[in-house]
């Protein structure tokens, strides 16, 4: 594999105004084409004028009018819109080193064509079966290759993001087994504990911490299985975790969480599933993780894929939507939703979930990457990632006074300690152009001198000696 591609960027229409100032003059296009009929408008529905329309609202709490601009014509609002564009800094031009859920990969340029088609983009949940049944296919064909990587019975498509996952595994614990009290790791991302907390406070559910090993990064299996009861729902182990850290023990924890009527939740990084055994294998009852930057390049913000899995005996209770094969009338193979008893739109508020939209776009150019690659080139693409990360975290304790965090094994991601506190090398080196990775003070106050780095196949060789050169400069 290329180590020194570059990550596909969309090519943008150059414009000659920098902004849109001197446009003033040109046409103003009109927005509110209902405005000749505005009288009819009111008359049909029984009102003298649009402020009768507010009636209800006491006029102590109405605004006095909005303090805005005059509005653009398109090209104007264009050529503003890309003034402010090109303040922000592109990661082909400044490499990020930050990694978590969103770690930057490289997405090839025929999953965009694919998935830009106008059948794909413009379709909705595909409700009804007899004219959608390409995207029922091809979701049906994600769902079909994410199960197998890993070692599941059934994913869904699907949930918005990791930390949304996460919320939905904690609420089908409690559904599956009454308890609640979940037991996480101390050292989970602080986005993931809101959104978790944020799904499960409202039904009563506790969460309960378990620590990790000061020396290796992994999770004290011996903490968890100590704060393993009878009102323990389920039990949350990433793999790697939030260090970076590679989990050796999680079939110890799964035992100990099964020994106790508990379910197992395991967190994964799906470019890792090509050397990294699956959580089915390792005796996870639900594994989530996040599957954005495998389909769509890194982007600042928009919508995610959120992977969830379960075995079948689990799928009744499980969130979100699933596409199934069956037979048509003819006895054709053809595809359709399945188990549609479980959703919102059927169940009300006693359905398993309240996500009603799925990621299906994103799902489907998963899905056309995954067919890409094949088992060899996810293999491939978890080797270069590997490689990637152990390169730099060599070069980093070579070069620089920045030592390794933790001496447990890791995959694409590691901690390592500095000579500055690491909330400033991320704000220093960052003002630089590069990014070095994610202050680990966010993760434990403890670790407020250390970074988690994550390098993957995106970043060159020249990528690695910026990096080194700007944490050199800030020591």
């Amino acid at each position: 594999m290329n180590q020194n591609v570059e990550p596909f960027v969309r090519p943008q229409t150059l414009i000659s105004k920098a902004s849109f100032d001197g446009l003033g003059s040109l046409p103003k296009m009109h927005f509110i084409p209902n405005a000749a009929i505005k009288p009819e408008l009111l008359k049909t529905i029984g009102v003298r004028s649009v402020e009768d329309l507010f009636a209800d609202v006491p006029a102590a709490v109405r605004t006095k009018g909005l303090n805005l601009p005059a509005g653009l014509s398109d090209m104007e609002a264009e050529s503003y819109l890309r003034s402010l564009l090109r303040k922000n800094q592109s990661t082909a031009r400044a490499p990020n080193f930050v990694g978590g859920t969103l770690k930057e990969h490289y997405v090839p340029p025929f999953v965009e064509r694919l998935v830009f088609r106008q059948e794909f983009y413009t379709s909705y949940t595909a409700y009804q079966a007899e004219v959608a049944q390409g995207t029922l296919q091809a979701v049906f064909e994600y769902q079909s290759m994410a199960a197998e990587l890993l070692d599941l019975e059934v994913v869904n498509a699907s949930m918005y993001d990791a930390s949304t996952a996460l919320g939905e595994a904690g609420l089908m614990c409690y559904r599956e087994t009454g308890r609640k009290t979940l037991l996480v790791p101390k050292h989970l991302a602080p986005e993931k504990r809101a959104t978790l907390h944020n799904y499960v406070v409202g039904h009563g559910i506790k969460v309960v911490d378990y620590g990790y090993d000061p020396k290796t990064g992994a999770s004290d299996v011996a903490d968890a299985t100590r704060k393993i009861n009878e009102d323990t729902a389920g039990v949350l182990v990433e793999n790697p975790n939030a260090f970076g850290v590679l989990e050796e023990h999680v079939p110890e924890l799964a035992k100990a969480a099964h020994d106790k009527g508990a379910l197992l939740v395991q967190g994964f990084d799906l470019s890792s599933l090509g050397l990294v055994t699956p959580p089915g294998q390792l005796g996870a009852d639900i594994a989530i993780g996040d599957g954005t930057t495998l389909a769509f390049p890194l982007g600042g913000g928009g919508p995610q894929l959120g992977i969830f899995g379960t075995h079948e005996r689990f799928a009744r209770k499980m969130p979100g939507k699933l596409m199934g094969a069956t037979r048509d009338a003819d006895g054709n193979r053809a595809y359709c939703m399945t188990l549609q008893t479980r959703e919102q739109h059927i169940r009300r508020e006693k359905a398993t979930s309240n996500i009603c939209t799925n990621e299906t776009l994103l799902a489907i150019a998963l899905g056309a990457h995954l067919a890409a690659l094949g088992p060899s080139g996810m293999r491939e693409l978890a080797e270069a990632n590997a490689y990637r990360a152990h390169r730099l975290h060599d070069l980093l304790k070579k070069e620089t006074q920045w030592r390794p965090g933790f001496t447990g094994p890791f995959y694409n991601e590691f901690t390592v300690r500095g000579p500055v506190e690491g909330e400033k090398a991320y704000d220093r080196v960052g003002a630089g152009g590069v990014t070095p990775g994610y202050p680990a003070g966010r993760i434990d106050p403890v670790l407020k001198d250390s970074l988690v780095v994550c390098s993957t196949e995106v970043h060159s060789d020249d990528d690695h000696a910026r990096l080194v050169a700007a944490l050199k400069e800030v020591a």
